[in-house]
């Protein structure tokens, strides 16, 4: 826009001046406008680089109300503190390149309105940057206020209005992370008690799981020892029958032996009773043969 508008003006100059001094121009132009038109490019730069660090500004603002633990806030802090100073160190030099460019336009004879215009543009571009930043830190001192009104009524409902407005009096950033870190460590302490309880109550858990335990552990012995007086008295069993089968086999050894003692005798009873009969019949035939005789 800066550039069209020069050419507008360079133009219109040129319908206005005399015929001779229109074609003097480009060579008066030439010396001193170009060196002008380059410093507010340059400033039209810087203001660029402004924007950018605006927007860093931004994200380090949003990574501080977004950090659960107020260390990383610190440190958030600390990086926001330092993008701040260069930024008003840029914005002062700025201010006071643009005053001089300013003043050399409006001292100029040549190319006066070129001039002119531009640094209006710029001084437009460099206004309503400076006002966006002046807003975005009022925005953030009103959010650090609310995030500490609500944080201090969260942990300490009872607390009185005055001692919160009192706390949140200031709102820049250190106080800010001041407070905030008191904040949490209010919060800490009654963490720390609830963690305490907690830990008083795991701790008699924990005895009566150790009670349980050792009730437990003194049934197992029990059981243990059972097991191996059980185990005793199945080896005992075993033992013993393996004497009984060592017994069985005598006795079945000892019972074939009678068996064949026993059909022996049969045998022999047998061969006695017919040797017996045998002898009861001779004699039977030799008494019918004396009685025969006799008679």
């Amino acid at each position: 826009m800066v550039v069209d508008r020069t050419k507008d003006l360079k133009r219109k100059k040129n319908r206005e001046a005399p015929p001779g001094a229109r074609e003097e121009q480009p060579g008066q132009e030439g010396e001193h406008l170009p060196l002008f038109l380059e410093k507010v490019s340059k400033k039209q730069k810087e203001i660029k680089e402004l924007k950018e660090k605006r927007t860093q500004i931004v994200r380090y603002q949003d990574k501080i109300f977004s950090s659960i633990d107020y260390k990383d806030a610190s440190i958030y802090s600390s990086s926001l503190a330092s993008l701040r100073e260069e930024v008003y160190a840029l914005a002062t030099s700025l201010r006071k390149d643009i005053g001089d460019l300013h003043t050399d336009a409006t001292a100029s004879r040549e190319n006066k309105k070129i001039k002119q215009s531009s640094v209006y543009f710029l001084s437009e571009a460099f206004r309503r940057e400076m006002e966006s930043i002046d807003k975005l830190q009022t925005e953030y001192s009103e959010k650090c206020r609310n995030t500490l009104v609500r944080q201090c009524q969260t942990i300490s409902p009872e607390t009185p209005i005055g001692e919160i407005e009192e706390l949140c009096r200031r709102t820049d950033t250190d106080s800010f992370i001041k407070q905030q870190k008191q904040i949490f460590l209010v919060a800490e302490k009654e963490d720390m008690r609830t963690a305490l309880l907690e830990l008083q109550e795991r701790h008699d858990e924990v005895v009566n799981l150790e009670m349980k335990i050792k009730n437990i552990h003194s049934i197992l012995m029990d059981i243990d020892s059972f097991v191996k007086n059980q185990g005793e008295v199945v080896t005992k069993i075993g033992e013993n029958i393996v004497e009984t089968d060592l017994y069985v086999e005598k006795t079945n050894e000892q019972l074939d032996q009678i068996a064949e003692k026993k059909r022996r005798c049969q045998k022999r009873r047998w061969i006695f009773t017919v040797v017996f009969l045998i002898a009861v019949a001779i004699i039977a035939i030799l008494l019918l043969n004396s009685i025969r005789d006799l008679k």
